[in-house]
């Protein structure tokens, strides 16, 4: 005879006991999905029901009459309005997308921002109907996809390290890809980084082992470029080049040195250079796609933690102003070129040239690219995030009552789940999401850390009743939940 109380297992690798609630024989059965599953709380009615709060990567639980039917921390995100608002776009139909170990990335044609291709894990991703669907072709680990901006059926891609030598070139629009030429490149080294001329797009400006190459036929020959001191020969030295959209002939260099990063500059295609001033102390250099002359360079804070800076210069790096950026680092950093006002930069959106920042949906550091149309739209690639669910099961541990997610774009992680005495449910945890889904009358509506915690309440059928932050303006975590007499948290 099976016990009225029953254990389970989630995902085949969490047993939760109810031997201290019953001496009666236990049974296990099994709930989860693809992803990452853990049960974080377990409680039990007078019914004998079983409610189990816990923290999932899952895209595909098994729900039931859910308050939130799905995890919005997905892989692939997308905005129609310059990244004011986001939407999870989905992730990428590939086996190991709830594994994410190597970085996505998005690269838009200049002409359709309904298409665009996403290299990730080994393939190279392509979609006509802005992410909807995808074919995909394979390719060794592709680190950045490069379109041609006259002709967008030709693409290049190059794999990083750890594949020396590897250069790809499609001329069908990602259909088929073969190895481009790298004469000129020593074979043992990886190139690290690379860009297209705007003006000229059979020009093609890689970093290759630490040092700087060009190509002016489309990668089928490649010659190094002479630079001047302070330049370092080597791995650790160059990190890659960036193209004034406005003024032909115009581009930058950043690398690192004995005393430091450095940046060069050139105002004839590359055949001579100057130093120009670099304040910053790395991260991601970009220019301005509209204004001549205008960079933008966010350095992060300093070791051990704290704010960043965002640099802004306006004479093609001979000054700069700095102003603080809220986050200790961002790893992307785009700007709109419809309005160059607004810039992107991993969690945060400015909407006056880096001078102040907000914090957005998103709630994780993404690598951002914006449709070169300059209508507002942006697609991004992060890590993908976690959502806690809640599911009620019957006595006998595997006839499920209902099963929801609950969480925003950023991460939740349960802690504890209770019953009052009218049957409503309480769950708590900690939470990184600005979109968690919050009551109306919430006590916070949103975070003031990092993270901060979550309490939510649910009907007995397991409808949001009521949610709120709790915190301050640092981390805020939660390890237990407990109900008083009268049965408040």
């Amino acid at each position: 005879m099976q016990s009225k109380l029953s254990s389970f297992s989630i995902c085949s690798f969490l047993v939760v006991s109810v031997a201290c609630l019953s001496a009666q024989t236990l049974t296990s059965n099994t709930y989860g999905g693809s992803g990452s599953d853990a049960a974080n709380g377990v409680a039990t009615d007078s019914a004998g029901n079983i409610y189990v709060v816990g923290t999932t990567t899952s895209f595909n639980l098994p729900l039931l009459n859910p308050a939130q039917s799905a995890n919005s921390g997905t892989q692939l995100l997308f905005s129609a309005d310059a990244g004011s608002t986001w939407k999870p776009l989905g992730n990428l139909p590939n086996p190991y997308t709830q594994y994410q170990g190597s970085q996505t990335t998005i690269a838009v044609d200049p002409t359709n921002a309904a298409v665009f291709y996403a290299g990730f894990n080994g393939m190279v991703f392509k979609t006509i109907d802005s992410g909807q669907h995808f074919s995909s072709v394979l390719l060794p680990q592709p680190a950045s996809i490069i379109i041609d901006p006259s002709n967008p059926s030709t693409l290049y891609a190059n794999t990083g390290e750890g594949l020396p030598g590897a250069l790809f070139k499609s001329t069908d629009g990602g259909a088929s890809w073969t190895t481009a030429m790298v004469l000129g490149i020593p074979a043992s080294v990886a190139i690290q980084s690379l860009v297209i001329d705007p003006f000229h797009p059979e020009s093609l400006w890689a970093v290759a082992g630490g040092d700087a190459y060009v190509s002016t036929d489309g990668a089928n020959s490649w010659s190094q470029v002479t630079l001047p001191a302070p330049v370092v020969s080597g791995a650790f030295g160059l990190i890659g080049f960036v193209f004034d959209s406005v003024t032909p002939g115009t581009l930058y260099l950043t690398g690192q040195g004995f005393a430091g990063l450095y940046l060069l500059k050139s105002t004839d295609g590359g055949a001579k250079w100057i130093q120009v001033s670099a304040p910053f102390q790395g991260g991601p250099l970009v220019a301005d796609p509209v204004h001549a002359g205008y960079l933008y360079d966010l350095s992060p804070g300093p070791a051990g933690g704290g704010p960043g800076l965002f640099y802004r210069s306006a004479d093609g790096g001979v000054t700069w102003q700095s102003f603080p950026f809220p986050a200790y680092y961002a790893s992307s950093m785009a700007v709109d070129p419809g309005n160059s006002n607004i810039i992107l930069a991993g969690s945060y959106r400015s909407n006056n040239g880096g001078e102040t920042w907000s914090p957005t949906m998103v709630s994780r550091d993404i690598q951002i690219t914006f449709a070169p149309t300059g209508k507002g739209v942006v697609y991004a690639s992060g890590p993908i995030t976690s959502d806690i669910f809640l599911a009620k099961f019957a006595p006998d541990g595997k006839t499920l009552k209902f099963a929801t997610y609950f969480g925003g774009m950023g991460n939740e992680t349960a802690a504890g789940v209770q019953l009052d005495a009218s049957g409503n449910i309480w769950v708590t945890g900690s939470t990184s999401s600005f979109d968690l889904p919050v009551s109306k009358h919430a006590l916070l509506k949103q975070p003031k850390g990092i993270s901060n915690i979550f309490l939510a309440k649910f009907s007995p059928q397991g409808q949001l009743l009521a949610s709120t932050y709790l915190g301050g303006s640092q981390t805020d975590t939660v390890v237990a939940l407990r109900l008083d007499a009268n049965g408040d948290p």
